[in-house]
């Protein structure tokens, strides 16, 4: 699993489809392009995981907190962890 630390650079919830597009890294034009896709065939668990890892990232975004983002090989987000302020 690869991880990547860097300010959240982008979120783009994709309206009508499953994925939110993320962008971390230290700048808009030095960014890792990852996402959290929402599948039919996940648990009531897994939806609310996803969903709480779109807010992490958002929260993030918003108040310019840096993160490290584990990712899979297919380059979906699996854990976001952010320091306290």
């Amino acid at each position: 699993m690869a991880s990547i630390t860097g300010y959240v650079q982008m979120v783009a919830v994709i309206p009508g489809s499953t994925y939110t597009k993320v962008g971390v890294g230290p700048s808009a034009s030095d960014m890792q392009l990852l996402m959290v896709i929402m599948e039919s065939g996940d648990t009531t668990r897994e939806v609310a995981i996803k969903s709480t890892l779109i807010d992490a990232l958002s929260t993030a975004l918003a108040a310019r907190r840096e993160v490290t983002v584990s990712y899979d090989s297919d380059s979906q987000v699996t854990l976001v962890e952010m320091t306290r302020a």
